[in-house]
């Protein structure tokens, strides 16, 4: 038989085509023999430690929280833990605010919570009063209590003011209610 190897490309890796070779890798401690496959100390427990994790974990989470607020943080997570948190709870019919929530909020959904400027809510709150003015301020108070709860619970940093706070509120269109209806068809 003759021998005949290669390399690799990919695993840089002897390949042999005769079966008495034995190939190793040592970046990898692999010993390969025929048909038979060996892991060097495959069998034995691996201890994994944890604190060094954490410790890291804490500190990003420190100094996510100084100056800008966490930038990982983004206004789906903020709607998000202030329906779970606040509105559940709280309200009898959460489902609705759920829902209203849910519709529009994917816009800014992947924003950063801390970044979003005065701007993109307003630009937020004017696409959804083109549809209906009344639902945008609906959205509208409940973004500002989804900021207002984020802050309180520290995931927002309080120096950072909340981007609806000064968002023009829509005016709604009057459509008049059935008393005031009556009301108007008497004078005639």
């Amino acid at each position: 038989m003759s021998k005949s190897s290669s390399v690799s490309p990919l695993t840089d890796v002897t390949v042999s085509s005769h079966k008495k070779d034995i190939l190793t890798d040592p970046d990898l401690d692999v010993q390969i023999q025929g048909s038979c496959y060996r892991i060097a100390e495959a069998n034995r427990p691996r201890q994994v430690d944890l604190s060094e994790g954490l410790k890291k974990a804490r500190a990003d989470e420190k100094l996510g929280r100084e100056g800008e607020g966490k930038l990982g943080y983004t206004v789906g997570q903020l709607v998000e833990d202030y329906l779970v948190e606040w509105i559940e709870p709280k309200r009898k019919r959460f489902g609705e605010v759920r829902r209203m929530m849910e519709k529009d909020i994917p816009v800014i959904a992947r924003n950063s919570a801390a970044r979003l400027t005065y701007e993109d809510a307003q630009k937020f709150i004017s696409d959804i009063e083109g549809r209906s003015p009344r639902l945008a301020q609906m959205i509208l108070r409940e973004m500002r209590a989804a900021y207002s709860h984020a802050r309180k619970r520290g995931r927002v940093s309080r120096e950072i003011a909340s981007p609806f706070e000064d968002v023009d509120l829509p005016q709604s269109s009057s459509r008049g209610c059935a008393c005031c209806q009556r009301r108007n068809w008497r004078r005639f």
